[in-house]
């Protein structure tokens, strides 16, 4: 489910009323948000819902744009202003996942997977004048065998409903008409491919985004493509027929249709611009943004609700180096209210299952509009519950009551660690840091462990102890129930913990030639990656490191990923990923290929493909059957596929944006379809899987499933 901040989604707020819908693994819910109306005054509640775990499908604006609103991003901290009741409206099981969503005025329109079958659904807002809104389902539900890609929503002014378009991944497009006093009713269903022997049979694309606009008699149908290219098609006797092709953009646009007006629209992306209709022809006028970085990328939210004026305004969102904007559009482009920071870059997350919450270890950053960074606040921990931030910021010591972290701080690493003290189990948070020691001008590491329990409503927080280091602590792994590896500049160390005293004790250390910067247990193995000399593989028995294997060839090492116990994958600064064999039995380390990569590769990680058999059982993940999700320092994603023993890098290429600091959802149902027949045979004999009716929906059904949590 590709949901990026180009999908976020306004939401109906008339009465005062803001909604939110999440989509999780175990189920997704509407949830209704009481606004208060007041003036709008700092943030007074920050919530951060991991990418791993659940999906925003919608933001929501308030009663009074510019007083109270919902503000939500992909990944990143979302802010909330003014909120005070939740409850839930909808509730929808884990056996479905909605790829798509819409809403307009009263009416909600989902797209799930449900068993390999897609599906629409029509939903209703009611207002009760004594609990506030409910939702009411209706009769009308359509299934479809291809994937829906886009799903856009108009007004229908003849008939006081609205126009529903789906476009289709094999470049169909259909639109229906609904209004409350009617049933949906299919209006019209034609391909978007030209003819092969057209002058415009151009490589076909699969559409970002579409709208309908209907002048007179006239049916105009606007397609955009990832290319940033868009369509002219005019509905002729049923029959679809191009009028024009014109490039907006180098980069994909969104298409905003303006309130009851049928004669013109906007466009957003890279560049902005107002399509208008004039004598049946499209003219295009470009559109100087106030103010706005020239490199920056728009994202659009859709027509939102002004109460002030009882009518709908008309305005988007722009999401640019770390700032929101909201902006309205009257006769010309105005910013609606002053930037929103979006608070801190996230750096590490941590679930903790027995408490069922996320802690959140931020850089103390603020992202400012023209790339340059504020001062720094510290480092910080925000403990997340329910989707709620319970932490205090900064976070306390609820026993002495004393700031745990102090300005200058700045948070390298975060894991979870399992100990027994005299019988009795207990969950620690581990982080490593740095901090400055103003006294003395050096920069020291510190390992602080944090013991968290649940106290009624919130979570207690408490310092069990926190060692100094002669160096940044960069990476942390867990050996086992009394043993951290850990490294600090450039000593990889493990350490046993002294339950009597409370302390580590070094029990092995070793010098390495640069700063070690990840960490993997294994068993016995410890795989190391350095910022110089690419991998090395420790074994520790009876309280001694030994160097067992090690890569060769120095890199400038990135980030390091171990996929199973005998594959791992390095990437470095060289926009290089690597993959290496390693055998626990000759102790040998080999590199399998190398891959160039298109940016550099800050994270990657392992992706289990469900056998589709037997769906939601893993396979057996060895070394010839696995999926690497490998993010990109420029917000690129990329899926790289053993193919024969080969990898096979396939790339979402509209994902890659100018956002270091956004990481997008791959969009894996592209991906699939981007596959020669060829290719999805070789994929499907590799993973065992036997011909069905299609095997290509299949495959995307099964691992669409698994995209909500594949970031951590």
């Amino acid at each position: 489910m590709d949901r990026t901040p180009e999908n976020i989604f306004s939401v109906y707020g008339r009465y005062g009323i803001a909604y939110v819908l999440i989509s999780m693994p175990w189920g997704s819910q509407l949830l209704e948000y009481q606004v208060e109306e007041e003036e709008l005054t700092d943030v007074s509640l920050d919530f951060e819902i991991e990418a791993k775990y659940s999906t925003i499908l919608f933001c929501a604006v308030g009663e009074a744009f510019g007083k109270s609103f919902l503000q939500v991003t992909s990944n990143g901290v979302h802010n909330c202003a003014n909120l005070r009741t939740q409850k839930s409206l909808y509730s929808i099981g884990s056996a479905s996942a909605i790829i798509l969503a819409r809403l307009y005025s009263k009416t909600l329109v989902l797209v799930m997977l449900t068993d390999e079958v897609y599906t629409m659904k029509l939903l209703t807002l009611i207002k009760d004048e004594d609990e506030g809104f409910a939702i009411s389902e209706t009769d009308n539900e359509l299934t479809f065998e291809i994937e829906p890609t886009v799903l856009r929503i108009e007004a229908a002014p003849e008939n006081d409903g609205i126009y529903l378009t789906l476009c289709f991944a094999n470049n169909r497009i259909a639109i229906w008409c609904y209004s409350s006093q009617a049933s949906l009713v299919k209006l019209h269903d034609f391909s978007l491919c030209p003819a092969a022997d057209s002058a415009d049979a151009e490589e076909s694309l699969i559409p970002y985004d579409c709208t309908v606009l209907v002048h007179g008699n006239k049916w105009h149908v606007l397609v955009a493509y990832h290319t940033g290219i868009a369509k002219h098609f005019l509905l002729r006797e049923k029959e679809l027929v191009l009028k024009r092709s014109r490039r907006l953009s180098t980069s994909p646009v969104r298409l905003l249709s303006e309130a009851d007006n049928q004669e013109s629209l906007y466009f957003v992306g890279e560049h902005c611009g107002r399509i208008s209709i004039l004598d049946h022809e499209l003219v295009v006028d470009m559109i100087v943004f106030p103010d706005r970085q020239p490199e920056s990328t728009i994202y659009c939210l859709n027509p939102f609700f002004n109460a002030q004026t009882d009518v709908q305004s008309f305005g988007f969102l722009c999401y640019e180096s770390g700032w929101l904007t909201f902006y309205t559009i009257p006769q010309e482009i105005s910013q609606a209210q002053d930037a929103i920071d979006i608070a801190e870059t996230p750096r590490r997350l941590l679930y903790i299952a027995h408490l069922n919450c996320y802690v959140l270890a931020t850089d103390g950053e603020s992202i400012q509009g023209n790339y340059e960074k504020s001062a720094k606040v510290g480092a910080n921990i925000c403990i997340v519950q329910n989707g709620v931030c319970i932490s205090e910021s900064p976070l306390r010591d609820s026993r002495k009551e004393t700031e745990i972290f102090r300005s200058g701080d700045v948070i390298y690493a975060l894991t979870q660690w399992q100990v027994v003290i005299h019988g009795k189990e207990r969950s620690w948070t581990v982080v490593g840091s740095s901090r400055k020691i103003t006294k003395t001008a050096t920069i020291e590491g510190r390992l602080t462990v944090l013991r968290l329990k649940q106290s009624g409503n919130k979570i207690d927080v408490r310092k069990e102890f926190s060692p100094s280091y002669s160096a940044p602590i960069y990476a942390l792994c867990v050996f086992d129930e009394t043993s951290l590896v850990i490294g600090h500049g450039d000593a990889l160390e493990v350490t046993m913990l002294d339950i009597g005293s409370r302390a580590l004790a070094t029990q092995s250390q070793l010098q390495l030639r640069s700063p070690v910067i990840a960490i993997h247990v294994s068993g016995k193995y410890v795989f190391v990656a350095t910022q110089k000399d690419s991998i090395m593989v420790f074994e520790y028995e009876n309280s001694v490191l030994k160097l067992v294997a090690a890569d060769p060839y120095p890199r400038l090492s990135v980030s390091l990923a171990l996929i199973n116990e005998t594959t791992l994958v390095l990437t470095d600064k060289h926009k290089n990923l690597s993959v290496y064999d390693w055998s626990p039995t000759t102790g040998k380390l080999n590199v399998n290929c190398t891959i160039s990569m298109p940016s550099i590769i800050i994270r990657a990680k392992r992706l289990s493909v469900p056998r589709l058999d037997s769906e939601d059982v893993l396979t057996d993940f060895t070394p010839d059957r696995h999926v690497i999700l490998a993010a990109g320092l420029d917000g690129s994603l990329y899926a790289v596929f053993r193919v024969r023993s080969t990898l096979k890098v396939l790339i979402d290429d509209h994902e890659a944006k100018e956002s270091p600091n956004l990481f997008r959802t791959l969009t894996l149902p592209k991906i699939i379809a981007s596959l020669t027949d060829e290719e999805m045979r070789t994929l499907l004999d590799e993973f065992e899987i036997t011909e069905a009716a299609d095997v290509r929906k299949s495959l995307v059904a099964a691992m669409t499933r698994r995209t909500s949590r594949l970031l951590a």
